[in-house]
């Protein structure tokens, strides 16, 4: 059973989530942030792009399938318009392909991240409410 100060602390977590997704919509976000944003899987796909540039990890496609449970079919297709975009940098190693993000899309999610830190700090100033 969910208690009052639980209910309360999750109101502001989805209006948070509401607001976040409203003014990424109304906002000038650069492109690689929107297109990521567009969708759950696309959204889970790039943390695993920027997990993987940042650590220097080999992400193949099928991980990346497997772990944003999108079809490898979907995620191929995905990738193939993320490099054409400059987004994704792709190599091979052992004839395997793997994936990363690039250091434009890394750029685009420090962006997004300062995005996102404003939104909070505005709604949790406004309502004076702490974020646990």
């Amino acid at each position: 059973m969910v208690n009052k100060l639980e209910k309360r602390k999750l109101l502001e977590h989805l209006l948070l989530e509401k607001d976040l997704r409203e003014r990424a919509n109304s906002t000038n976000l650069n492109k690689c942030s929107i297109y990521f944003n567009s969708t759950s899987n696309k959204m889970t796909m790039a943390h695993l792009l920027a997990i993987a540039a940042i650590t220097d990890e080999d992400l193949s496609c099928q991980t990346l399938s497997t772990e944003s449970k999108t079809s490898l079919t979907a995620v191929c297709k995905i990738i193939n318009e993320c490099v054409a975009a400059g987004w994704v940098e792709q190599y091979y190693k052992d004839k395997k392909r793997y994936v990363k993000a690039s250091n434009v899309m890394l750029d685009c999610y420090v962006d997004y991240v300062k995005f996102k830190e404003s939104c909070y700090k505005n709604r949790f100033t406004y309502y004076k409410c702490e974020f646990v």
